[in-house]
């Protein structure tokens, strides 16, 4: 599977850690996301793919620590969009 640049520079950040280490950091871990300029879409994603947390377990936690701005749909789509044309699918 490919993984964007900017998703894997922030499943990096988290490459130490194991599901079991969110179990008992949450806010901590968030706090290192949240500190490194991700977006809340950003975060869940990094988390499930770092630490193999349900994508329905990182939502709901990141959504519940209130580090992050609710994102509108259309900020997401965007955003989306912007990581779609800005990855080279060819490399």
């Amino acid at each position: 599977m490919r993984i964007h640049p900017k998703i894997k520079i922030y499943m990096d950040l988290l490459s130490d850690l194991r599901a079991e280490d969110f179990k008992e950091r949450d806010l901590e871990i968030l706090g290192i996301l949240n500190n490194a300029g991700t977006t809340s879409t950003e975060a869940i994603i990094a988390l499930h793919f770092a630490l193999n947390i349900e994508m329905e377990v990182a939502e709901k936690v990141v959504y519940a620590s209130n580090l992050w701005k609710p994102e509108h749909i259309q900020d997401i789509a965007y955003q989306t969009m912007l990581y779609m044309s800005d990855y080279d699918l060819n490399h």
